[in-house]
């Protein structure tokens, strides 16, 4: 065989064995959580159950982004309202809202209206959260999509001071 075609197949050898790029992305899974008439992406691996928002134990004194306690394989766990923790006016949850544990420490969980499921966008294609928004809601958000989703922050989320219960004299004081 001559050097020419010996490169040449050894060219089309290496062309043929280079992996082909993926025809679709690879999806991210996402919670869509609903809250009033606003609609928040949570990735899903961050979130470690949903159930049924059943039954709530309030806690006295706790500030108004607390829902208060409910029970997980027999131990108590916190529930905060994900619409305060946003900024948006509390409201009475329906009969569809879930709670969501959050995979974390303490495994606190965020009650929501509803749940479904969707795509999570890339990074490159949020847009920064709103200017209304108040700075400790901000915080807790990576961008809003083209279509006005709030994409939660999950990190900040989780180490969030408001992700804990305070009804201590202070508290109490109010």
């Amino acid at each position: 065989m001559s050097e020419d075609l010996e490169e040449e197949l050894a060219r089309r050898a290496l062309e043929i064995a280079r992996p082909a790029a993926p025809l679709v992305r690879e999806r991210r899974a996402a919670l869509l959580l609903v809250v009033g008439t606003d609609r928040v992406l949570l990735p899903a691996e961050a979130a470690r159950a949903v159930a049924p928002l059943a039954h709530l134990t309030p806690i006295p004194f706790a500030e108004p982004h607390v829902a208060g306690l409910t029970a997980r394989r027999g131990r108590a766990i916190p529930v905060f309202h994900l619409r305060v923790l946003l900024g948006l006016p509390l409201s009475q949850l329906p009969e569809t809202s879930r709670v969501i544990v959050l995979d974390a420490p303490g495994e606190p969980a965020l009650a929501v209206d509803a749940i479904g499921d969707d795509d999570l966008p890339d990074d490159e294609a949020l847009r920064p959260p709103p200017e209304t928004m108040a700075a400790a809601s901000r915080a807790l958000v990576r961008g809003t999509t083209e279509d006005g989703r709030l994409v939660l922050d999950v990190t900040a989320l989780i180490s969030s001071p408001r992700l804990t219960i305070d009804v201590g004299p202070r508290a109490a004081r109010r």
